[in-house]
């Protein structure tokens, strides 16, 4: 399993089902009924302290609430929906975010957490 499917099924197990939908993959979402979570891989870069042993991969955590047409229910909703994110994804060895930024996406209010996750080399 590569460390994109590995956050994706750690984010999904640790949060409840039924009031999360965890996708794994960068794809488009057109409607939503619960709250959403979209792991996109955007990038890589050699780790610094072991370059040619280790990469770091970059990854945009994208939470989305379902609430729409009331943006004070949904900053509420997305206040905790962050959180849970934010903890679960502190609890996979070797991965950390940075930072969550407020984003609109199809209409839904989300944000945006920047997460790195550190790769050893495959041995041959």
């Amino acid at each position: 399993m590569n460390i994109r499917e590995t956050i994706g099924v750690t984010l999904a197990e640790a949060l409840p089902a039924k009031s999360y939908l965890v996708v794994a993959s960068e794809r488009p979402v057109a409607t939503i009924d619960r709250r959403t979570v979209i792991v996109s891989q955007q990038g890589f870069t050699p780790f610094a302290d072991s370059p040619l042993t280790h990469l770091t991969v970059r990854f945009i955590v994208r939470v989305l609430s379902p609430i729409t047409g009331d943006i004070a229910k949904a900053e509420d909703d997305l206040t905790d929906a962050v959180s849970d994110v934010c903890f679960a994804i502190e609890d996979l060895d070797g991965v950390t975010w940075t930072d969550a930024t407020k984003v609109l996406h199809n209409n839904y209010l989300g944000y945006d957490i920047t997460v790195e996750a550190t790769v050893k080399k495959k041995e041959a």
